[in-house]
């Protein structure tokens, strides 16, 4: 079952709307390293680099609005 099925179902038995507007991270990895010392924080990292530049896009569309005064 993959990812996107998985919360397909749950917005199903939610009687939710199939759009969500949240991101989903899927992590595979074919090889075997540890995860606390490695794979983490290289999870971690990719994750808050796009967190970052989606703030950084919502900043910039704001202030757009703010010059055009609309």
């Amino acid at each position: 079952m993959t990812v996107q099925e998985i919360i397909s179902n749950i917005m199903l038995s939610q009687n939710k709307p199939k759009n969500h507007k949240l991101p989903i991270f899927e992590i595979v990895c074919n090889e075997m390293f540890p995860l606390e010392e490695t794979l983490i924080p290289i999870f971690k990292r990719k994750i808050m680099a796009t967190v970052a530049q989606s703030k950084k896009k919502e900043i910039s569309k704001k202030q757009k609005l703010l010059t055009n005064g609309i």
